[in-house]
C-alpha cells in the first residue's frame, strides 16, 4: 500500500511541476508526451522483483500518435533474460482528451501482465496479460488519468520493449453512418406497412 501511495504522490507532484528529492530507492519520475500532445506518461518506479531497493532506469520513446515505447537504456534490452521487472506508470490525458481504453504490446520473449486503475487509484479498471510478441487491449469507461502496475517477466526470453497506447475508439463518422442506416431501415419499414 505504501508503494502505491508513494507512486501516487510522486505522480501528483510531477503533474504539478514540483521538484522533490526522490528517495534512495527510486529515481525521479521519467516523463514523455505523445506525438499528438494528447497524453503524458510518467514512469514512477521500476525495479527488479526481489531487489526493490535498486531502481532500474528505463527510457520512454514516442510510438505513433498516442503511444509510448518503454525501452532499456543505450540499446540494452528492457528486461534481460532471467529478470522480472516491476514498473509503475501514471498516464494523464491532455487537451480535453479522454482515455477509453489501453493497449499493451510486448516486443520480444517472456510475458507481461498489468493492472490498470483510475488515476486516483480508487477504481480498478481491469488487467491484461500477454505472452511473447503478443498484445491485448482493455476497454473501460473514459478516464482522465490511469495508474498502471506492470510485471515484465523475462524468464523465457529477453524483453526488448513494451508498447503502451491509447485504444482508439471507432471513428465518429462510422457511428453517424450506422445511425443513418438504422434510420433508413425504420423509415422503409413504416412506408411498407
Amino acid at each position: 500500500m505504501s508503494r502505491i501511495l508513494r507512486g501516487l504522490l510522486c505522480g501528483l507532484l510531477a503533474l504539478l511541476g514540483v521538484s522533490v528529492m526522490a528517495p534512495a530507492t527510486q529515481a525521479a519520475p521519467i516523463s514523455a508526451t505523445s506525438a499528438s500532445g494528447n497524453l503524458r506518461m510518467d514512469v514512477l518506479n521500476s525495479y527488479y522483483v526481489g531487489a526493490a531497493s535498486t531502481f532500474v532506469p528505463i527510457a520512454i520513446m514516442q510510438e505513433g500518435q498516442n503511444g509510448f515505447r518503454l525501452v532499456g537504456l543505450d540499446g540494452a534490452p528492457l528486461v534481460p533474460l532471467g529478470q522480472d521487472l516491476f514498473v509503475e506508470l501514471f498516464v494523464e490525458a491532455l487537451n480535453n482528451t479522454l482515455i477509453p481504453g489501453w493497449t499493451l504490446a510486448l516486443v520480444g520473449g517472456g510475458s507481461a501482465g498489468e493492472t490498470i486503475q483510475d488515476g486516483g487509484i480508487t477504481t480498478g479498471l481491469g488487467g491484461t496479460t500477454v505472452g511473447a510478441n503478443g498484445s491485448a487491449t482493455l476497454r473501460f469507461a473514459p478516464q482522465m488519468s490511469l495508474y498502471i502496475e506492470k510485471d515484465l517477466n523475462a524468464t523465457l526470453g529477453e524483453i526488448t520493449a513494451v508498447i503502451q497506447a491509447l485504444a482508439i475508439p471507432a471513428p465518429a463518422s462510422l457511428l453517424i453512418f450506422a445511425a443513418g442506416l438504422a434510420g433508413l431501415v425504420v423509415v422503409r419499414r413504416r412506408a411498407t406497412h
